[in-house]
């Protein structure tokens, strides 16, 4: 094929970069997919005649190259060759499919290192207390904020803490792998409660994950204002339970860390534990300004 004709094939000007080139080419490409799915198109476009004015123009390009540095124009392994072509003809493909599998990954990865951890922790013995926080917050060190409970509560000999970070806002591939893998790990774990951000507790209060408490109200009113007490109406019955009890503010989480604006208490739904979860709240609502 000779070069005017690979040019008119791919419809791009004689003076056109070669990365002008290369963006036309991934166009056509693109084009000849969406015609492969539509069958309504009268005129099909025939990718052979594509890659071959393609290929005559890089060719074209690589003379250029060779003509202006002479030193350089040596002929490449076979090998190589094989390599250039398929990453310049299928590397759309290539990185799909690496984004796929690195996606993947990550999932296979996280259910394993999940499954290790469970089978350790069921051959230690009950916790004192476990808690998950899972929202958009920073933790520099959550050993720091383990001490600090220790400290306050020193009655408890086992405190077990995990940090799931939940981005509020997807920006990327690693985010939505992010936010799977928390999904399996949240279906294994078996904290006494959770600490969350306002976006992540709406989330899971509608999954039936939180435990009412509407029998200890009372008793939480007496520590708690009730301006921080999360409700949520139930839609087959219409009434509200009691969910979330907000200790935001709390000097439990000072010079700890711990980076987030929002702090929401919520019990999963079978914990055993709900008295020593009382006892956090009220330690928590001690140094809250609005406390009763």
């Amino acid at each position: 094929m000779d070069l005017k004709t690979a040019y008119d094939i791919l419809e791009i000007r004689k003076n056109a970069t070669e990365e002008e080139m290369e963006d036309k080419y991934l166009l056509w490409i693109r084009k000849a997919k969406a015609q492969a799915n539509n069958n309504k198109t009268k005129e099909a476009i025939d990718l052979n005649k594509i890659n071959d004015a393609y290929n005559t123009i890089k060719q074209h390009f690589q003379e250029q190259k060779d003509l202006a540095n002479p030193s350089k124009n040596k002929p490449k392994h076979p090998i190589i060759e094989k390599i250039d072509h398929f990453f310049y003809h299928y590397k759309l493909h290539f990185f799909g499919a690496l984004f796929v599998i690195i996606f993947v990954g990550s999932l296979l990865h996280a259910f394993i290192t999940n499954k290790i951890e469970e089978n350790r922790l069921a051959n230690l013995p009950p916790a004192d207390i476990e808690i998950i926080i899972y929202g958009d917050y920073f933790i520099e060190d959550i050993t720091r904020i383990e001490e600090k409970l220790e400290a306050t509560f020193p009655q408890w000999e086992d405190i077990r803490m995990d940090f799931l970070h939940g981005p509020i806002e997807l920006r990327s591939e690693m985010d939505m792998a992010s936010l799977q893998a928390n999904q399996v790990r949240l279906m294994n774990e078996n904290p006494d409660f959770f600490i969350l951000d306002a976006h992540h507790f709406g989330l899971l209060v509608t999954q039936a994950a939180y435990l009412p408490l509407n029998e200890y109200e009372q008793e939480i009113k007496e520590f708690i204002n009730e301006d921080r007490l999360l409700y949520y109406q139930e839609e087959e019955t219409n009434e509200n339970y009691l969910y979330g009890i907000n200790i935001s503010g709390s000097e439990l989480f000072e010079e700890v860390g711990f980076r987030g604006e929002q702090k929401i208490v919520a019990l999963r739904f079978d914990t055993e534990n709900v008295d020593n979860v009382l006892e956090f709240l009220e330690k928590s609502a001690e140094s809250l300004t609005d406390s009763n």
